[in-house]
């Protein structure tokens, strides 16, 4: 991890030093591509590595009581680019007075930056993506993205769930990722004793349950907020 992310982070700097002389256009795009790159590489080598720390049970949590619905707002903020880009309807369908999770804040914002990154890449423009949050009847609390994107059959969603699964479709294709997603938003659910569950139809669209247990679930109700926006762009 060291050896990997100190040259990195020295490349950043280089970058980010040059960017401050005058440079041409082209100079410039080549810093951006430069930029970008690297930090790719940054967040390919810390996937990997919280995924073997997942696996290896030797993930530390940072436990508290969050509130879903300002976790959920602030993690749309992320995905807003490629929301507009592609004239998506994202939004949010949250229990009202849900109550908070106890968890950590910063894993399951990767878990629904995760599903929310595949969600967004592989449903078509002028498509839905939906995040919902819910009580469960035994006593537990569910997290899903559900999205109407291009879908997978049984084949390809083996293929996804294993690691660095690429599945062969065009638009898989135009959209490079490390294959990580979904893998690591399952590990990082088992940490908080969690399960998932990925439903999927070929042209249908993909839902994506993650399913807290009821020792996860604050005996508090969350204060009320209005609903999130939904972030739609005509």
């Amino acid at each position: 991890s060291h050896e990997l992310r100190t040259p990195l982070n020295g490349m950043l700097a280089m970058v980010d030093l040059v960017s401050e002389e005058p440079l041409t256009d082209r100079q410039g795009d080549y810093l951006d591509t430069a930029r970008r790159s690297t930090e790719d590489l940054l967040t390919l080598i810390n996937d990997i590595l919280d995924l073997s720390a997942a696996e290896a049970q030797q993930l530390h949590l940072c436990e508290a009581e969050i509130d879903l619905n300002r976790v959920v707002s602030e993690t749309f903020r992320m995905v807003d680019g490629d929301v507009a880009r592609k004239g998506i309807d994202l939004s949010a369908d949250i229990m009202p007075n849900l109550p908070g999770l106890l968890a950590d804040e910063r894993r399951i914002k990767q878990i629904l930056l995760n599903l929310l990154s595949n969600a967004v890449k592989f449903t078509r423009p002028a498509g839905q993506v939906t995040v919902e949050a819910l009580l469960l009847d035994g006593g537990g609390l569910r997290l899903a993205v559900a999205d109407t994107g291009i879908g997978m059959d049984t084949e390809e969603l083996e293929i996804a769930l294993s690691r660095f699964g690429q599945v062969g479709q065009t638009m898989t294709r135009d959209h490079q990722g490390t294959g990580l997603g979904l893998p690591l938003a399952i590990e990082l659910a088992k940490t908080h004793s969690a399960t998932t569950e990925v439903i999927s139809a070929k042209g249908k669209g993909t839902r994506v349950n993650v399913d807290f247990p009821p020792n996860r679930v604050s005996s508090r109700q969350a204060p009320r907020h209005r609903p999130l926006p939904r972030l739609t762009v005509v």
